[in-house]
């Protein structure tokens, strides 16, 4: 975008008081932006403490009292960005995935029309992007996961639900304050509001839950877990999906279920989360 491009625009950035509290301020200034700031403050101590995107609820709040038309918070590291729209509604980061995959696509800027998105990411995103023309494929959680599948597919964008996106062109790593450029330049092209281009990715119904273990098991000698995941994914069908992990940093087992509506899928995660209590000792 051009310097002052962003003249009238008002945006409340939040940067965690953490490494993008100058550089972030720095360029919504020199693209002409109006700018409440929140978490530009550091003294070392203070990185991610009440401020930023680890704080959605304090962050939306801020967003809805500032009248901005955007609301951008970083994480303390500055690689991860959330995004709340005009209406104080944080963006799902799947839906902000979306946004730029299929504005990349409009603009013949999506290598292989092909965008990398974890296994972890809602499948709403594939369809809005499978019926633009394009093609997600999927790889395992974590940045470097990836960027690794980014690289074995020759695609130039992926990203994460949890903000974490790659621009290959630019960097091989996941960077906030270009997220959150991009998602601006797909508004000002369009001419819509993030409230507006958000729907273009309906999300399909889906619940998370992590469960703290004492100890892990091989999937493989879980049965009674085996064999609800099974009875699960085939009563969904193509409807929905079911996954089950461990964490790979912490002692948890990680269930999603996703489906055609909330009854559903609550039921499907009751059934995984009492097969899991029956395999495993859960400590929550």
């Amino acid at each position: 975008m051009a310097k002052g491009s962003l003249k009238g625009w008002k945006i409340l950035l939040d940067c965690a008081h953490g490494a993008a509290y100058e550089t972030s301020r720095m360029a919504f200034e020199a693209l002409g932006a109006s700018l409440v700031l929140r978490g530009v403050s550091p003294d070392g101590n203070n990185i991610n403490a009440g401020v930023g995107s680890e704080y959605p609820e304090d962050f939306v709040k801020a967003v809805k009292e500032s009248g901005a038309i955007i609301g951008i918070a970083h994480d303390g590291d500055g690689d991860r960005v959330i995004m709340c729209d005009e209406d104080g509604e944080i963006v799902p980061g799947d839906q902000l995935l979306g946004i730029l995959a299929l504005h990349a696509l409009a603009k013949g800027e999506l290598a292989k029309k092909t965008f990398v998105a974890t296994i972890q990411s809602n499948r709403g995103l594939d369809i809005a992007i499978e019926k633009a023309g394009g093609i997600v494929v999927r790889s395992n959680v974590g940045d470097r996961n990836l960027f690794q599948k980014m690289e074995e597919v020759k695609s130039n964008m992926g990203g994460e639900s949890s903000g974490h996106i790659i621009f290959a062109d630019y960097s091989k790593t996941g960077d906030g304050l270009l997220a959150s450029i991009k998602v601006i330049e797909a508004m000002k092209s369009t001419g819509r509001k993030l409230s507006d281009l958000r729907r273009d990715i309906p999300l399909l119904p889906q619940l998370s839950e992590s469960l703290k273990i004492e100890e892990k098991k091989k999937m493989s000698e879980m049965l009674v877990l085996e064999e609800a995941i099974k009875s699960l994914q085939a009563s969904l069908g193509k409807d929905g999906r079911v996954l089950v992990r461990y964490s790979g940093t912490e002692p948890k087992i990680r269930l999603l279920v996703e489906g055609p509506d909330d009854e559903t899928i609550a039921r499907g995660m009751k059934a995984l989360k009492e097969a899991v209590h029956k395999e495993l000792k859960v400590l929550q």
